[in-house]
């Protein structure tokens, strides 16, 4: 598709475009989250909190339905799919908390902070940056 193309298309058939491929991954992809939580649990209330953050900012899962897609390549998931999907997503989630601000949305190093500051205060978001 392209950009022109997929510009012109309602949103709608963007979710539903998404809802299309993901259909035979579907039970495993409702997995992932429930594996993420289960990666990044922690007693230490501070990393619970900054977790808390980064688990909430759920998106469309599309790294991890692409790895479960090519896992499936051979007619069978991998058994350990559903775990490196959860990676994969917790890797881009930390990613993109950390970039903020870096694609030129905002313009000093104090707003880098961005959310996460607003959110977490400065203690939690410099730990959810460094990660």
């Amino acid at each position: 598709m392209t950009s022109g193309l997929r510009s012109r298309l309602p949103v709608a058939s963007h979710a539903s475009a998404l809802r299309d491929i993901q259909s035979p991954v579907r039970d495993a992809l409702d997995g992932v989250p429930n594996e993420m939580w289960r990666i990044v649990r922690a007693d230490a209330p501070i990393i619970s909190a900054v977790n808390a953050h980064l688990m909430g900012m759920k998106g469309k899962m599309f790294r991890p339905t692409l790895l479960l897609l090519a896992s499936m390549l051979e007619d069978r998931m991998e058994p350990q799919a559903v775990a490196m999907a959860a990676v994969a997503e917790l890797v881009h989630l930390a990613s993109v908390e950390h970039d903020v601000g870096t694609l030129g949305r905002v313009g000093t190093a104090d707003q880098r902070l961005g959310e996460s500051l607003r959110v977490m205060g400065v203690v939690k978001a410099i730990a959810a940056l460094d990660a």
